[in-house]
């Protein structure tokens, strides 16, 4: 009884702990893309184009990094379903 208390209050805690991670995130994906379209119209206004274009590329690792970290990290059990050999 005691071992399942505590299951249910790991699950908790690692829920809150996700949901933390997952605000973070946002928030600092929100950050990044408002300074980023900042500094592009601040930079094709001054008519530096080159530059501009630079910066939509480091818009565009972050969001493949993003996908990688979010996407890449996550099982899942319909795939892995049967893939256990028991010994």
């Amino acid at each position: 009884m005691a071992d399942e208390q505590d299951q249910k209050a790991k699950l908790e805690i690692e829920k809150k702990r996700s949901a933390v991670r997952r605000w973070v995130t946002y928030g600092a994906i929100g950050a990044y893309l408002i300074l980023a379209a900042v500094v592009v119209v601040w930079l094709m206004w001054a008519g530096r184009y080159d530059l501009a274009i630079g910066v939509l590329g480091g818009v565009g690792g972050l969001a493949g990094s993003i996908s990688g970290f979010w996407f890449g990290s996550r099982r899942s059990d319909i795939s892995t379903a049967g893939t256990d050999t028991p010994t």
